[in-house]
């Protein structure tokens, strides 16, 4: 399991590289304010 911090306010992004990841279905959790926004999916394709 892989955790990132976004220790900046206001609006903003985080980009990964696929290259992180084998070919497969991901589920990840988007946590702000120590809120959950909800479980979404990711597929990775190789």
């Amino acid at each position: 399991m892989n955790s990132y911090q976004v220790t900046e306010r206001g609006a903003g992004q985080l980009t990964i590289s696929a290259g992180d990841f084998q070919g497969g279905v991901f589920l990840y959790d988007l946590v702000t304010d120590g809120k959950s926004n909800g479980v979404k999916k990711m597929v990775v394709q190789k």
